[in-house]
Formats: structure tokens, sequence, C-alpha cells
């Protein structure tokens, strides 16, 4: 391994772990985003505008990663996770029973676990695939948050 390459990786638990300081800080947020909207016509209105760059976050992460310097049939299939962001969606977007359970399930469950324990091997931020693990997972505990 190229010593080099080794100093620049992601540390599970080093100083660039703000990324957890901005999960719980936006989290705070959306507990009272909610709790103030709860019942009311901009519920609605704040939950479709909060799918929509959910979404084309994702979007762009799954284009990224189909690119050809990125492709690798080893780390590019989809995990339960990579598809949470897709319950999410539609979880924010339709309200549907099953999407509101599913993304409380995954969101508070197997992301919050990979934000704890990450297992990224990878350059730190603002490297895509640093901003893809953080931003896809963040943004799916802070939809099952205000869904809650």
């Amino acid at each position: 391994m190229d010593p080099s390459w080794a100093q620049e990786t992601s540390i599970p638990h080093g100083v660039s772990r703000w990324d957890l300081g901005v999960a719980a800080v936006g989290a705070v947020l959306l507990v009272r985003a909610g709790r103030r909207q709860r019942g009311t016509r901009s519920e609605v209105l704040f939950t479709r505008t909060f799918a929509l760059p959910l979404g084309l976050f994702a979007l762009a992460m799954r284009i990224y990663r189909v690119l050809p310097p990125q492709w690798d049939i080893g780390v590019s299939p989809p995990h339960l996770s990579d598809l949470a962001w897709i319950v999410a969606i539609c979880a924010l977007w339709t309200r549907r029973w099953w999407a509101h359970s599913l993304t409380h399930y995954w969101g508070l469950t197997l992301d919050p676990r990979a934000m704890l324990t990450p297992a990224l091997d990878a350059p730190g931020f603002p490297h895509a695939d640093f901003v893809d693990f953080w931003g896809q997972r963040t943004l799916v505990v802070w939809a099952a948050i205000y869904l809650a």
C-alpha cells in the first residue's frame, strides 16, 4: 500500500468525523420543523421539497458509480442500505405506510450503524466516495427522523 495514499484515506474515528456533528445538528432542526409543521399544509410542501434533493443527490451518485473509472463489480452492486434512499423518497413524497415503515426501520437502524462504524476505504472529504457515503446516509436518517 502506498503510504501517501494511506494518509489521505478517511479515518473512521478521526478528525474528519465532523459529518456526525452535521448529522446531529440537522436531526435536531428537522425534529423542530416536524413538530411545527405536523398537520399543516406546509408539511406536504416540506416533505416533497425534502424528497427532491434526496432524489437528485442519490441519482447523481448512482450515475457517478456506473462511470467507467468507478465501476467495479465487487463494490458497485447495490446493498440494502443503498435502496433506503428510494424508499425514503417514496415515504416523503407519497406518505405510504409501507414506505414510512421501511424508512423508519432502515433509516434508524442500518444507516446509523454504518455511520457509527464506517467501513469506508476511500479518500476523505471532498472526494465523491466520501460525500456519497455520508450524504446518502445522513439524508436517509434525516428523512426517518422527520417522518417520526
